[in-house]
């Protein structure tokens, strides 16, 4: 099965309440691929008597995500579904080590590799090697690979980083241009532990080309969610297809509220009919015939959609305005190999974790070629077969790169898979791939302040544009990790549907958003008995 991320399906019904009927057009999951071009799929043929690991199982076997994100332990999205009660038909596992793969002496970087080299076996078994990225204090003293001066460096960092929150950093660091400027000469970080300090950030830039602001909130995202479900680990990812499995649960108790799902439907046309008309409530002020993909016609007061999901005729002026977001190319590849490596127990005693992440650093500066030089890292989450996402003995690989073009990006996220192969398991092999572009917001986005103000503090990307019933909800982020953004564009959504203003609080005190996600109902996080 193969499904989408925390950004689109088809629901149609009430949701909030029986008397707001509303059309959700292609919002969450399973819904249609207006953000996904360029497949190449490519199903490789087994040897003639292989193990049974080294051969496709059935695919029932298989749930894949296109949009796959991790979710740090402080998200809203967690405090969220434990509110709703959602949490309770979950099943959570941890995201393991950082990994950062370099190249050996005499090896060419794998983002300096031409075309051609991403297709020589030679190439692509040159040598490499992993590094586990420290992120904790027990990390870093334990790290037998840093000599006395890093570690003191590094301690330095992350006591700084516990302790400045971005907006802190933004006013005190504003004449720093770059992440490596920042932790190369402020910080005195040794230039080789700037990659494996980026890769915590999870960004799509290189280290010079990060600003210093963003990359510094990321990190601290990352640090002070270690340790808050268990020693050792940061994120969690859901079991049985990723996070795209939270929106299945969304799904289901929707229903169970009264929600109707259409699935594999979308929006043809809608029309407005005003108070005037005969066909129309007199209670409403307007209300939309909405046509669906499958000729069935629907009335509803609302309708929520995504920029790609609506047709722009008849939208209310000045609603949308067409803009195109940036693109990242993304491959899902199937491995004969365990990759037992890479998930080490978070700590002593710890959970086995269910899911690793490899970094591939940008192009170094000693390239040549310009174009080589501006190519960003490529990153892989390998999610283990504990996730649900695959048969016993095999791994998914899910590889990321900001590269748009698809002639280039495909074989580097090819030749990234090959080498960590050959460093981990010499012996596994691809057994399918797919390879995709994806377009939507990017992680971050920046505006300055005034027109001479060097840009570096981060806006939210998802603001809602609302009008006349219709509400368009912004692009899917492309960042690896889940956006909690997305969080606040729901809840301005849902407050905007039933009429409530956030800001404004009751006689106790308790604010109108504070009901948001909170439901009343038998089981909701309470003992049976009480």
């Amino acid at each position: 099965m193969l499904r989408g991320g925390l950004s689109r399906s088809t629901l149609v019904g009430d949701s909030v309440s029986k008397e707001i009927p509303i059309a959700f057009a292609n919002l969450w999951v399973l819904g249609s691929l207006t953000f996904f071009k360029n497949a190449e799929l490519n199903s490789h043929i087994a040897p003639s008597d292989p193990p049974a690991t080294a051969k496709l199982g059935p695919s029932r076997f298989y749930n894949l995500c296109l949009a796959p994100q991790i979710i740090y332990a402080r998200s809203k999205l967690l405090n969220a579904l434990v509110s709703s009660g959602a949490h309770q038909q979950l099943e959570f596992q941890a995201v393991g080590s950082w990994w950062l793969c370099k190249t050996t002496a005499g090896a060419k970087p794998l983002n300096s590799l031409s075309n051609e080299e991403t297709s020589n076996p030679e190439q692509l078994k040159a040598g490499v090697s992993l590094q586990r990225i420290p992120s904790s204090r027990e990390d870093v003293f334990g790290d037998a690979t840093l000599d006395v001066k890093s570690k003191r460096a590094l301690m330095k960092f992350l006591r700084t980083m516990m302790q400045e929150e971005s907006s802190d950093f933004d006013s005190s660091h504003e004449d720093i241009a770059s992440f490596s400027e920042f932790v190369g000469d402020t910080m005195k970080i040794p230039s080789a532990l700037h990659d494996p300090l980026l890769a915590l950030s999870l960004l799509r830039e290189s280290p010079r080309e990060a600003i210093p602001g963003v990359a510094i909130s990321r990190i601290r995202r990352h640090l002070v969610s270690i340790g808050v479900f268990g020693a050792g680990f940061a994120a969690v990812t859901p079991k049985w297809g990723g996070i795209s499995e939270i929106a299945q649960v969304g799904c289901r108790a929707g229903a169970v509220g009264g929600a109707t799902y259409m699935l594999g439907r979308g929006i043809s046309r809608f029309e407005a009919r005003s108070a005037t008309d005969s066909t129309v409530d007199s209670l409403d002020k307007t209300q939309y015939e909405v046509e669906l993909s499958n000729g069935e016609k629907i009335k509803t007061r609302c309708i929520v959609a995504s920029e790609g999901d609506i047709p722009q005729q008849g939208l209310p002026e000045g609603l949308l305005e067409a803009s195109a977001g940036p693109n990242s190319s993304r491959g899902i590849i199937i491995v004969s190999s365990t990759l037992e490596q890479l998930f080490p127990p978070t700590s002593e005693n710890g959970p086995v974790p269910a899911c690793a992440i490899v970094m591939f650093p940008a192009a170094s500066d000693t390239d040549q070629t310009t174009e080589i030089e501006e190519r960003p890292p490529v990153y892989l989450s390998i999610h283990s077969s504990d996730t649900g996402e695959c048969p016993a003995g095999q791994c998914v690989i899910y590889a990321s790169t900001a590269i748009s073009d698809p002639s280039i990006a495909y074989p580097i996220l090819d030749a990234a898979v090959e080498r960590l192969l050959s460093a981990i398991e010499p012996k596994g092999v691809v057994l399918w791939q797919l390879h995709y572009n994806q377009s939507g917001l990017p992680p971050a986005t920046l505006e300055p302040s005034s027109e001479t103000e060097r840009p570096g503090r981060t806006t939210n990307p998802v603001a809602t544009a609302k009008k006349d019933g219709i509400i368009i909800v912004p692009s899917p982020s492309l960042d690896l990790a889940f956006d909690d953004h997305l969080v606040d564009t729901v809840k301005e959504a849902w407050a905007w549907i039933v009429g409530l203003d956030l800001n404004a609080s009751d006689d106790s005190g308790e604010g109108a958003g504070d009901r948001f996600m909170v439901f009343d109902r038998p089981g909701n996080g309470e003992d049976e008995d009480d």
